[in-house]
């Protein structure tokens, strides 16, 4: 429908889509100071929510003042239903993937340490190994890809006390660990340590900065996670003995699809970083690194204290 001249919220409709739309425009010239953000809405029709992309371009008098909007809508309705697809895939294939892996590795693993193996069988066992290693990492980017948009779900908070979250993720790296020749330690404050927060998200944040440090950290080094109160905020922190991440990457390593290499250099794509980032922040808090080439990381998460 067009009516040429009529100010668009003065159009008389009480269609429910055109009260939505009213609804964002006026949201959208509420704050002239602003350039204006692009909104995404969901629209019902013909049975089914179609995806809406409203792009908005502000309209300069001479001065410089807005003096309107011109406002865009896109229809991205097959893209969010490619993305859900794509979601739902990977989702599968990280689930599906990583019990059969687990067994593989395990029966790779008592294979190796058969004393009859003669050289030849026993180099292939190795190869075997690291493949079997290499799967079980893009596993677990594709569970971190399935994730990625958890994390802009509101958290569930309740009163989760940091006591009971760490010792219990550093469980799930004991093995790891001493399988690398890795020492795991921690260092805890009795008390002071209880945010608003989910104990779920926090546990996937912890889990990534810990796989990280694992597996950047050579045989001899240490990883330690540390937690303590200070001002009103819990401050928790994950440092390891690995290579360090060089200063000109470290403003990116927080960046979806960027992965932290040994030695400083960026590695294969990746997402864990990105996602503990999101959680954080979801949490009100915020996450900094200080790294130095051949000393090691330090990843330092602070959250507002219940």
């Amino acid at each position: 429908m067009e009516v040429p001249g009529a100010p668009f919220d003065r159009l008389g409709s009480d269609h429910p889509h055109y009260l939505r739309l009213r609804e964002v425009v006026r949201e959208l010239l509420a704050h002239p100071d602003r350039e204006p953000e692009r909104v995404e809405l969901a629209l019902f029709l013909r049975g089914r929510d179609h995806h809406y992309v409203l792009r908005p371009t502000a309209l300069r008098a001479r001065d410089q003042a807005r003096a309107g909007l011109i406002v865009a809508l896109q229809d991205v309705t097959y893209l969010r239903d490619q993305e859900a697809r794509f979601e739902q895939l990977v989702a599968t294939l990280s689930h599906e993937l990583g019990s059969p892996l687990t067994s593989l590795r395990m029966a790779v693993e008592l294979l190796g340490r058969d004393g009859g193996l003669g050289a030849g069988p026993r180099a292939l066992v190795g190869a075997a190994h690291e493949d079997v290693e290499r799967l079980q990492d893009l596993a677990q980017r594709l569970l971190d890809l399935s994730r990625a948009r958890a994390t802009s779900i509101p958290i569930e908070r309740r009163n989760v006390d940091l006591r009971d979250v760490i010792p219990r993720t550093l469980k799930l790296f004991v093995l790891q660990a001493r399988e690398k020749g890795v020492a795991l330690e921690s260092a805890v404050a009795t008390g002071g340590l209880t945010i608003a927060g989910d104990p779920t998200k926090l546990t996937w944040a912890l889990s990534n900065l810990l796989a990280n440090a694992l597996r950047y950290t050579p045989a001899g080094g240490s990883v330690r996670v540390e937690a303590a109160a200070a001002d009103g905020s819990v401050v928790v922190s994950v440092s390891d003995t690995g290579g360090g991440i060089a200063p000109d990457q470290q403003e990116r390593i927080f960046d979806r699809f960027v992965q932290s290499g040994e030695g400083g250099n960026i590695g294969a794509a990746g997402l864990g970083l990105a996602i503990v980032r999101d959680i954080v922040q979801a949490h009100g808090g915020r996450i900094h690194l200080d790294s130095t080439i051949g000393v090691g990381s330090r990843f330092t998460l602070e959250l507002p204290r219940g």
